[in-house]
This record gives structure tokens, C-alpha cells and sequence, in this order.
């Protein structure tokens, strides 16, 4: 028998989208928990607002695969991320500046959250399923080809 180690990139690239996908149920919780008072709603927002870029980047280099580098895809994709980025910006923004009342813009920021955040998180789930799928794939496809191998995946 034959140890053969597989590393393939499909799955570590759908491992980074759930992150991505956990970092925007983050945020989503954070604006929606009514139980945080203003100050810890700040701390927590800000706190998520600083690791935005690096999640943006994590996004933008693991969604090349199953996209096939489809870059007019990629980039609306990456443009929904943008814009819950800085809606979280505002949000904060609007909680600094004592604005969270009946018809302020916080308001409008949490409910642009609540309704952009889940048809993001969908496309994440889809491309990581793809990408896994692709992964088990290739997998099985090295298995047919070496039946003797003993194959190891991460």
C-alpha cells in the first residue's frame, strides 16, 4: 500500500468562505441584539469593523475557484461584502453619535443589514459547497485510479 497525502485547495478555500460566512453572522447578531447596551454594541462593531478587510481578502482569494474566475461575478460579490461593511460603519456611527431612536438612520443600517447579510451568506454556502464537491470529486477520482493508495486529505 501506498500512503499518498492530498492537499487540495478546495477545501481549504471552502473552510475560508464558512469563516466569512461566521464573521457576517457576527455582525448580524451584533446590530440585532437588543440586549447589548450602545457602548458594548460600539466595542463589538468596531472590533468587527477592523478584521473587514482581511475577511474581504479571504473572500476575494477563495471565491476564484468556484467561480472559475468569473471576475464580473467576483466583483458584485465582493461589492454585497463592501456594502455590509459600511452599513456596519454607519451603524456604529449613528450608535456613537446617540442616534438610535424611532426613524434614525440606525435604524435603516440594522434593517439593511438584516436583508442583505442572509442572500450574501446563501452565495457563500453555494460556493462552498461547490468547492467540497469538488474536493470529494477529485478525491474519489485519485481513489479509482490507485485503489492500492492509502489517501489522506486536508
Amino acid at each position: 500500500m501506498i500512503p499518498v497525502m492530498v492537499y487540495t485547495q478546495n477545501g481549504k478555500s471552502a473552510d475560508s468562505l464558512f469563516m466569512v460566512k461566521s464573521y457576517l453572522q457576527q455582525i448580524q447578531q451584533t446590530a440585532e441584539n437588543k440586549q447589548l447596551t450602545t457602548e458594548n454594541c460600539i466595542n463589538r462593531l468596531n472590533v468587527l469593523i477592523q478584521q473587514g478587510s482581511w475577511y474581504q481578502e479571504v473572500l476575494s482569494r477563495n471565491t476564484g475557484p468556484a467561480l472559475q474566475n468569473n471576475s464580473q461575478e467576483q466583483n458584485n460579490l465582493i461589492q454585497q461584502y463592501r456594502f455590509i461593511i459600511q452599513s456596519a460603519i454607519l451603524y456604529k456611527t449613528d450608535l456613537r453619535n446617540n442616534s438610535n431612536q424611532p426613524g434614525s438612520n440606525s435604524n435603516e443600517e440594522v434593517r439593511y443589514l438584516k436583508q442583505h447579510i442572509p442572500p450574501l451568506i446563501h452565495k457563500i454556502n453555494q460556493y462552498a459547497g461547490y468547492l467540497k464537491q469538488k474536493r470529494v470529486s477529485f478525491i474519489s477520482l485519485l481513489r479509482s485510479d490507485f485503489p492500492d493508495a492509502l489517501i489522506f486529505s486536508s
